[in-house]
């Protein structure tokens, strides 16, 4: 920022920190147990000086200092000694903001601010930004890992998909006679300052990289919840062989009649299905698909119950076997032939077939008078 007068800003600094450096009352509930206090170092000739708030948890450390026609101010020391050395050093024309390729760009379309201008490098933070959150998304993996749910880190898209077509933010206000105009240009349409564009990218960026993960965590999850489902059916189906001869139930709605599993039970979280209070067989196979017939010593092979076959994106389906464990399976076309294996083991087909054979006997014999 260009001064006209070094001097009078800086009497008026001085006065300024007179009313910081003030002590403050120590029966304060407030400033009991904070002081304020300004700090000074001297870098090639020029005194910067920076507050400190002592008992309060600042993260940044405001400094400023006066160079030549220049007063400049950054959010740490460190960052007015980059601004001295740059302009000691002769660089500032090749390293200012203004000579950004964005910068040039914006303010082409958004022209030159008189009253402020304002310059975010979205780009810039979103690399830091992705910097520490891509060792989290794999933190977040591996833990998920430990518990049994497989993350493919895969499908985090890259730093160079991610910046392809990002560009700086840049905002430039010019006074006009009804008072002010700000003009914002960058690659995230939002009112407001570019600090709260770059924000907001740098959130959605953040989201960008963990969705995928967390989205394929809990699709994973409802499969296991899927699983311990069809696992408890399977143990109502035992409880009810041990009183009818061994046998598993001609229909799952016996099941709930015993109260031994309830309607939520054969709801599958990866579908639209809900629950039913009374529900009817065709409501308890919305999900879950049954096949009858077989008993406790039957064989351990065959398939007792299976899910429909799009309730996981079709990537697999769980299959309930005699023996009462639960699998999922990814190949659908094996689960298929789980199936019609079963169905032949039970006589499942040759008991259809018959029938067909009886109805098609009583429709071609003539009626008896």
């Amino acid at each position: 920022m260009s001064v006209r007068d070094g001097g009078q800003l800086r009497e008026r600094l001085g006065q300024l920190i007179s009313l910081i450096e003030v002590p403050k009352p120590s029966g304060s509930e407030i400033f009991g147990k904070i002081s304020f206090k300004v700090g000074r170092i001297e870098h090639r000739g020029h005194l910067i000086e920076f507050f400190n708030g002592k008992g309060l948890p600042m993260v940044v450390t405001p400094a400023w200092t006066v160079c030549e026609d220049r007063f400049i101010v950054g959010a740490y020391p460190q960052m007015v000694i980059a601004t001295i050395d740059r302009l000691a050093d002769q660089k500032l024309s090749e390293t200012s903001i203004l000579a950004h390729p964005d910068v040039i760009q914006a303010r082409k379309v958004v022209g030159n601010g008189d009253a402020g201008f304002s310059f975010v490098d979205s780009r810039a933070g979103l690399r830091m930004t992705y910097s520490l959150l891509l060792p989290l998304a794999s933190a977040v993996a591996s833990m998920a890992q430990g518990q049994g749910i497989e993350l493919d880190l895969s499908s985090i898209p890259s730093l160079a998909t991610l910046t392809r077509h990002m560009f700086a933010d840049v905002r430039c206000s010019r006074n006009v006679e009804d008072g002010m105009v700000s003009l914002s240009y960058g690659s995230w349409p939002l009112p407001g300052s570019p600090g709260l564009s770059a924000n907001v990218a740098t959130v959605a960026t953040g989201i960008s990289i963990l969705l995928p993960s967390l989205s394929r965590a809990r699709e994973l999850s409802k499969r296991t919840v899927c699983a311990a489902n069809m696992r408890g059916i399977g143990q109502a189906m035992y409880i009810h062989a041990m009183d009818h001869d061994e046998k598993f139930p001609k229909k799952l709605g016996e099941l709930i009649e015993e109260n031994n599993v309830t309607s939520r039970q054969f709801v599958c979280p990866s579908s639209v299905a809900v629950p039913h209070e009374e529900p009817t067989e065709k409501q308890l196979t919305e999900c879950y698909v049954y096949i009858p017939g077989s008993t406790t010593s039957s064989d351990p092979r065959n398939v007792i119950l299976y899910e429909r076959f799009d309730n996981h994106q079709r990537e697999g389906v769980n299959v309930l076997f005699q023996d009462g464990h639960v699998s999922f399976t990814k190949d659908i076309e094996h689960v298929k032939q789980l199936i019609e294996e079963t169905k032949d083991r039970l006589g499942i087909k040759k008991k259809k077939a018959a029938k067909e054979d009886m109805t098609q006997r009583c429709i071609a014999s003539p009626a008896v008078s």
